[in-house]
C-alpha cells in the first residue's frame, strides 16, 4: 500500500506539474528554456530538501555515497539524461499546447 501510494503522488504531482507549465506558457508566451528555468528551481529545492531528509542520513551511515565518488561519469551522464528528458518533455508540451490553435 506505501508503494500504491507513492506511485499515487507521483501521478497526481506530473499531472499537476503538466497542467501547471501549460498554463505558463500559453499567458507568459514563454520558450522552452524560460519555461524550464521557472519551473525547475522549486522542484529543485523540493527534491533536495527531500532527499536531504529521506536520503542523506540513510547514504552517510552505510557509506553509500562512495558509488557516486568511485563512479562520476555514469552519474554526471544520468544527470544529463534527465536534464535532456525534461527538456524534451517541455518542448513537447510546448509544440502540443493548446496555445498553437
Amino acid at each position: 500500500s506505501m508503494g500504491f501510494a507513492a506511485v499515487l503522488l507521483a501521478s497526481t504531482s506530473l499531472s499537476f506539474y503538466l497542467v501547471m507549465t501549460d498554463i505558463l506558457f500559453r499567458t507568459r508566451d514563454l520558450s522552452v528554456l524560460e519555461g524550464l528555468h521557472l519551473v525547475q528551481v522549486p522542484s529543485s529545492l523540493f527534491l533536495i530538501l527531500a532527499a536531504c531528509v529521506f536520503e542523506v542520513p540513510k547514504c552517510r551511515e552505510s557509506g553509500d555515497y562512495m558509488v557516486i565518488v568511485e563512479h562520476p561519469l555514469i552519474f554526471l551522464a544520468a544527470a544529463l539524461l534527465g536534464m535532456a528528458k525534461l527538456y524534451l518533455r517541455l518542448f513537447l508540451l510546448l509544440v502540443s499546447s493548446s496555445h498553437f490553435e
